[in-house]
């Protein structure tokens, strides 16, 4: 009998031991359902949502539109450690570095296109200089305006100008941008054409009004300010046309002439000569007349601007 009892209690235990494995397999299968069923088991790192700041910053359609139909407020400022983006809003980094797509997302979510930055540019502005035409047209579409002033004076035009793309420039001009409207240096958006070197940028700007004998508080003219940059000569014969003077002088007493031969440009020299440029004249500073401006390179370029200046 004793050998019965231990036999009945082994193959008690033997299933006690099935049973529990049984709940234990049961309980694994039951947490794994709840999980797949959208249970208390949180989902995998990759399924979740990124914010509007990320999606924007990553330019992300897909996750900006998810964003915003999940309840992201449209104009909060995006979160990023990235200098000189501070203040900016979704729509106002979209314009600056974003798919025209991006920036269509945000404004069919209602983001405010006269939102400013800390220094008071807006979208507009971003897309005129760093953007593109699309981008300036939906914003344009969308009811921004033109005339808006960030904190130094500079309009979105004076941008589109100075490092835009001429379709930009011909879109805001269309939609009623002054062309004439000046900077808190004096500075005009036919200024930064000059300066940018763009004949087609220039010729558009003057050819929807530009005046072209304005001065800057330097007393630099859109004409001077080309010849002291990288400019074709084009450029410099179109302004004189349209009434730049090619005598002028900045408050040094320095000439459009002077500046090309200090940069060693002959072939600007040359327009500037046949236009009427004074070689005799002599700046304040120094008392030097273009031919003492060349010779100080003393280098090749600066010996070609020599041996235009003597062959006028």
């Amino acid at each position: 009998m004793p050998a019965q009892r231990q036999a009945s209690s082994t193959v008690l235990g033997v299933l006690a031991l099935l049973i529990l494995a049984g709940l234990i397999i049961f309980g694994v299968q039951a947490l794994a359902g709840a999980g797949s069923m959208g249970g208390a088991v949180a989902p995998a790192p990759s399924a979740a949502r990124v914010s509007l700041s990320e999606a924007v910053i990553g330019d992300d359609v897909a996750a900006v539109k998810a964003a915003l139909s999940s309840g992201a407020d449209p104009n909060a400022s995006i979160v990023t450690d990235k200098p000189g983006r501070e203040g900016m809003t979704a729509l106002i980094h979209a314009a600056y570095e974003g798919k025209a797509e991006t920036l269509r997302a945000l404004i069919d979510a209602k983001a405010k296109v006269e939102a400013r930055t800390e220094d008071g540019r807006t979208a507009l502005m971003y897309a005129a200089g760093w953007g593109d035409a699309p981008k300036v047209k939906l914003l344009l579409d969308a009811g921004a305006r033109t005339d808006a002033r960030a904190s130094d004076g500079w309009t979105a035009l004076m941008w589109a100008a100075a490092r835009g793309e001429p379709a930009s420039v011909k879109a805001l001009v269309q939609a009623g941008a002054d062309v004439n409207a000046a900077n808190k240096w004096r500075q005009t958006a036919l200024m930064a054409a000059g300066r940018s070197g763009s004949a087609e940028k220039v010729a558009l700007l003057l050819e929807s009004g530009a005046t072209a004998n304005a001065a800057d508080m330097n007393g630099d003219t859109a004409l001077s300010i080309a010849a002291a940059n990288d400019t074709p000569p084009a450029v410099i014969e179109a302004l004189a046309r349209a009434g730049a003077p090619v005598n002028s002088t900045d408050a040094d007493g320095v000439t459009p002439l002077m500046k090309a031969a200090e940069r060693g440009d002959a072939e600007v020299v040359a327009a500037l000569l046949r236009l009427g440029a004074d070689v005799q004249a002599k700046d304040r500073a120094n008392g030097w007349t273009a031919r003492e401006w060349a010779t100080k390179r003393d280098d090749e370029k600066g010996r070609a601007v020599v041996k235009a200046l003597e062959a006028r």
